[in-house]
């Protein structure tokens, strides 16, 4: 009977043994499996965020280019009429076309800050892939001696008039997903959801200020 009980005891650990090995298992599989959910509602979001930050970015960009051209519209509205007002008009037209001058070399670099500046604001890093151009000439004619103005050599089409962008979110992971990963720096790279936006500018002609951004795709 002492053998028989002692036999009956080592099959029953043993099979305690296998049921705490499969409940072990079945708990693994349980905490991946909301781990993975965890992380796939993250990445969504995080998604999400960057490609509101980036259509945000690209319509600044746009609006700001618009905002550029339009200007140009005043500067030709100042540099025309300060010909009938030799008093002070000489002074005026040179600020002005000293400005437009600056406008139209660093549009470039204002438009694309003007994109990065939103998706800061956006908790997003923006990156412009593109440089924008206004598509806008300098022409003179003879009225009042000589009259310069700007003229759109685009004449309705987009040309250059765009921007384009890359978004990026960060996805704050916790503790103990980072401690599974020894080198940090991988998941940070892992769960960085990308975006891409583009925005055009829309007008025509610089003889009034009606330049406006939109989103919009570029064949």
């Amino acid at each position: 009977m002492v053998r028989v009980t002692t036999g009956r005891k080592v099959v029953l650990m043993d099979e305690r043994g296998h049921a705490m090995v499969f409940l072990l298992l079945t708990l693994g599989a349980i905490l991946a499996f909301a781990v993975g959910i965890y992380l796939t509602s993250q990445i969504a979001v995080g998604k999400i965020k960057a490609q509101n930050a980036a259509d945000a970015a690209a319509m600044a960009g746009a609006g700001m280019m618009a905002d550029s051209l339009d200007l140009i519209v005043y500067v030709n509205w100042i540099r025309i009429s300060s010909h009938l007002i030799p008093h002070w008009g000489r002074e005026a037209r040179r600020t002005a076309e000293m400005l437009a001058r600056e406008v139209i070399k660093d549009a470039a670099a204002i438009v694309n800050g003007r994109a990065i500046q939103v998706g800061l604001a956006n908790e997003a890093l923006v990156l412009p892939i593109h440089n924008p151009d206004l598509g806008v000439t300098e022409r003179r004619i003879r009225l009042f001696g000589r009259v310069g103005y700007y003229k759109d050599r685009l004449k309705g089409r987009i040309g250059n008039r765009f921007v384009r962008v890359v978004a990026a979110t960060k996805i704050e992971l916790p503790e103990w997903v980072r401690a599974l990963v020894r080198d940090r720096t991988a998941p940070d790279l892992a769960f960085c959801p990308t975006a891409s936006a583009e925005a055009v500018v829309h007008g025509k002609g610089l003889a009034l200020p009606k330049f406006g951004g939109g989103l919009g795709k570029l064949r």
